[in-house]
């Protein structure tokens, strides 16, 4: 069994601590508190509603979100992507700042990975209109 296929089995074996750990470095007080891998993706979201888009925290918002971009796209594990997908992605749409940071950390290009995701609570129109909005200030920045 790879380390990879372990993180479906994440809270007995403590991997996914120490992949946000190998991540992360800088959230590492963060990291230690969460008492679960569920609970590390909701102190990281509210981490990032509480940063909004405020430049003296931009390093550290920008690593979560490079963070779970990894495990969806470039981790190779299917169990760890559906996991950051339920955990992480599918709660963003409802963080108010997340539409601000969006064009700032998330590429247009990134969406079609991800919308399956965002779709999961909101129907077609609130996410069509969401997904517009985010396109909208990705057009907007210089």
């Amino acid at each position: 069994m790879s380390d990879s296929y372990e993180y479906g089995l994440a809270g007995a074996k403590g991997v996914w601590r120490e992949l946000a750990l190998a991540h992360l470095p800088d959230l590492r007080d963060l990291i230690l508190s969460a008492e679960s891998h569920v609970d590390l993706w909701q102190l990281l979201q509210e981490f990032l509603s509480e940063a909004g888009v405020d430049e003296l925290r931009r390093a550290e918002v920008k690593a979560i979100y490079e963070y779970p971009w990894w495990c969806v796209a470039m981790s190779g594990n299917d169990d760890l992507a559906a996991e950051v997908g339920t955990y992480f992605y599918e709660n963003l749409p409802f963080y108010s700042d997340f539409e601000e940071q969006a064009p700032l950390f998330i590429s247009m290009s990134q969406f079609p990975r991800l919308d399956s995701y965002f779709r999961y609570r909101v129907n077609d129109r609130e996410y069509e209109d969401f997904r517009a909005r985010c396109a909208a200030k990705h057009q907007e920045e210089p």
